[in-house]
């Protein structure tokens, strides 16, 4: 019954746009420098972004990642 602005702070949203875009950024990177798409450089991408997105929120209780800290 939520929306989305309201719920946008809550774990599982504040994650999955960062995540995403820094493990497709990362992702597509690696890929170009190896001239191939490849399992590692997939994990790579994801725990890469999981790692800065925790680094950056898990100390800030009041900050949200982006693209979902646009208010």
């Amino acid at each position: 019954d939520a929306s989305y602005r309201q719920l946008r702070a809550t774990p599982p949203f504040t994650y999955i746009g960062f995540v995403l875009g820094g493990s497709v950024l990362v992702t597509g990177l690696i890929a170009m420098i190896e001239h191939k798409v490849t399992l590692h450089a997939v994990l790579v991408g994801v725990s890469a972004s999981l790692v800065i997105a925790l680094m950056i929120d898990l100390p800030f209780n009041n900050l949200l990642l982006p693209p979902n800290g646009d208010v």
